[in-house]
């Protein structure tokens, strides 16, 4: 989760990579890499990244040392031996995408997209390779989670080197989104709504004819949560409970019928 928290971070503060690499007195290149999931970087350069996030709020010494955890267990997991993370992501019949080992489970660093781009320096079949030449594409397409599809937000923001306030400032050409709502987009909170999704895109760059696989993507995993809502509540057992006013009201009830039968006798 290391290079996650770190995006997560940069976003909050919305500092561009170009002011960063000022404050950190790194390059842009070496703290986008860093935050990029390819490879865990060097601690110096973590901690002149998150540190410079927001430098009028130094660190603590305890803050410093939940991230150099983080930055420990990253580098244990980058030296575990890794399976063939996309084992092949290539069409299927019926148009599907079929992902044949789910390692990329153990690799929350790295988004599908990173994914992806390995997968295809290791396919020697020029037409995978030609299905993979887009990595964002595919990536949209073999998305299952919200969190994955904010994870692609961000990493499409950070490719075009704007920081959230700047995405905001963009946005007013297109109808405008608040710097929060582009955070809460990116943070994996929840899905955006289709016309702040759209303005986003519009504001990162991204043309109006390849805005709609994103708008799919976002429409379908909107659909596989409702029906995952409607699977739990058919899960659910029926329990019937009843309150004091419950237990009230069935008295009522119940006086209201011997009433009723009283009545009955009555007329008879």
């Amino acid at each position: 989760m290391l290079v996650t928290r770190m995006r997560q971070r940069r976003a909050a503060q919305g500092v561009p990579y170009s002011e960063l690499a000022e404050r950190g007195h790194f390059s842009t290149a070496t703290l986008s890499t860093a935050a990029s999931g390819r490879r865990v970087p060097a601690w110096d350069v973590v901690e002149a990244y998150v540190s410079a996030c927001d430098p009028e709020s130094p660190l603590s010494d305890a803050e410093l040392g939940e991230w150099k955890a983080l930055w420990e267990a990253a580098v244990r997991s980058q030296a575990r031996p890794k399976a063939e993370i996309l084992d092949a992501a290539v069409p299927r019949r019926g148009g599907r995408i079929t992902v044949r080992n789910a390692a990329a489970a153990e690799m929350p660093s790295e988004t599908l997209a990173d994914l992806v781009e390995q997968a295809t320096k290791n396919l020697s079949d020029p037409a995978q390779q030609a299905f993979l030449s887009d990595p964002m594409r595919t990536a949209l397409a073999l998305c299952t989670t919200p969190a994955d599809f904010s994870a692609l937000l961000d990493q499409l923001r950070e490719r075009a080197d704007l920081s959230l306030r700047e995405v905001a400032e963009r946005s007013l050409k297109y109808g405008g989104i608040s710097k929060s709502a582009a955070h809460e987009m990116v943070s994996g909170a929840k899905l955006p709504s289709t016309e702040a999704l759209h303005v986003y895109l519009l504001s990162c760059g991204v043309s109006r004819e390849n805005t709609t696989s994103w708008h799919h993507t976002a429409t379908r995993l909107k659909i596989s949560q409702i029906r995952e809502v409607e699977r739990a509540e058919h899960k659910r057992p029926f329990v019937v409970t009843f309150t004091h006013w419950d237990f009230r009201y069935v008295m009522v009830l119940i006086t209201l019928i011997l009433s009723l039968m009283q009545v009955r006798d009555l007329l008879r």
